[in-house]
């Protein structure tokens, strides 16, 4: 698989980016989708495909994530399954995180 690049913020448009923010990092705190580990969800005949990542490969979270990734999305209006495609380039960096919360959590802008 070629790599992919998160998709911009004003580019999350659909109302399911506003769901999956409602998953949370439990290590973090935050949405998965402001810290930038959903790089892009494509929709096609009731079929959500979540192509994210994680902080790290050995996440401990990961599962968790995952499966919530899943309670999120399934059965939203127009989803009837998901699949989560997890991926590892790119690389997850700090510089994913949405820049209203990357300050706070890094100490940086």
């Amino acid at each position: 698989m070629s790599s992919v690049i998160p998709r911009k913020k004003e580019e999350q448009i659909e109302s399911f980016w506003q769901q999956l923010n409602t998953v949370l990092d439990p290590e973090i705190g935050y949405g998965i989708v402001d810290l930038g580990l959903v790089y892009d969800v494509q929709v096609k005949k009731g079929i959500a495909t979540v192509v994210m990542t994680l902080t790290s490969p050995m996440c401990p979270a990961g599962p968790e994530i995952m499966e919530g990734v899943q309670t999120a999305l399934r059965g939203f209006d127009g989803i009837s399954d998901v699949i989560v495609d997890l991926v590892w380039e790119p690389t997850w960096t700090d510089e994913m995180v949405d820049s209203d919360i990357r300050g706070m959590l890094f100490g940086t802008d």
